[in-house]
């Protein structure tokens, strides 16, 4: 059990460990800097239950973006989302952005609220708040396009965004950005649309393209095909069981 501690004294008590599951390649680069050694960091990948979308079928409807997560900016650039979409949203006038999960009670002062009034999209953009596991994937099943527009920061170069793998196992088209080790698992044009970070002209670009391009969807079926094979949960639990057997 490690112990509440200084950044050098967590690393101290990282190298006593038998072994260290990591879900990052950076991530693992960073402690192997720190001294761990090699052989006992051990990369596992972000797990789905590909199971959450059988029988799950797109019921036609109304055409929108969706974002699943927190809204706020620092961890997902949500207010770049909406104002990468407020500039769609004039080529694609009939198209609605849905940003789910958790925001502020009523009373607490809400930035994005206030940006989506300023952009004159309150007819356009809404906050589902949090909805139910048991709705998620019918909800994004059936968006048009599923959307992370997460900046380059400390946290997308070492971490995951789990969201992606439920994403790519709607077969819709995603549209992310290249941070972290995204580009690892997924190639723009082949199994996403892959903007740069932090270029807000770019993720329109990639917003527009998955949009009208006619393969969008032969895109998403190969991005869908990218999680159950590198994300599946039953081959990382049967990595995470060998590793540990093997070590005693």
């Amino acid at each position: 059990r490690l112990r509440k501690t200084t950044v050098s004294g967590y690393l101290n008590d990282c190298k006593k460990l038998s072994g260290l599951f990591v879900i990052s390649n950076n991530l693992r680069e960073y402690f192997l800097g720190k001294g761990i050694d090699e052989n006992k960091i051990h990369i596992v990948n972000m797990t789905v239950d590909s199971t959450r979308f059988d029988n799950v079928s797109k019921h036609p409807g109304e055409r929108y973006i969706a974002y699943c997560g927190n809204a706020s900016n620092d961890k997902d650039g949500v207010d770049q989302l909406i104002k990468a979409f407020s500039i769609t949203s004039k080529a694609y006038p009939d198209v609605k952005l849905y940003i789910i999960g958790p925001k502020p009670a009523s009373g607490i002062k809400f930035p994005n609220n206030e940006l989506v009034k300023n952009l004159g999209l309150s007819d356009k953009v809404f906050f589902s708040g949090m909805v139910s596991s048991s709705e998620m994937p019918q909800i994004l099943k059936n968006a048009s396009v599923l959307a992370l527009n997460r900046p380059n920061n400390m946290q997308a170069k070492y971490g995951f965004p789990t969201k992606l793998g439920e994403y790519l196992l709607t077969g819709n088209p995603v549209v992310i950005t290249r941070v972290g080790n995204i580009p690892l698992f997924l190639q723009d044009g082949v199994s996403a649309f892959i903007a740069n970070p932090d270029q807000p002209e770019d993720f329109v670009a990639k917003l527009n393209q998955a949009l009208e391009s006619k393969n969008s969807y032969e895109i998403g079926e190969r991005g869908r095909a990218v999680a159950l094979k590198e994300f599946n949960y039953k081959i990382e639990t049967k990595k995470i069981i060998d590793i540990i057997l093997c070590d005693r």
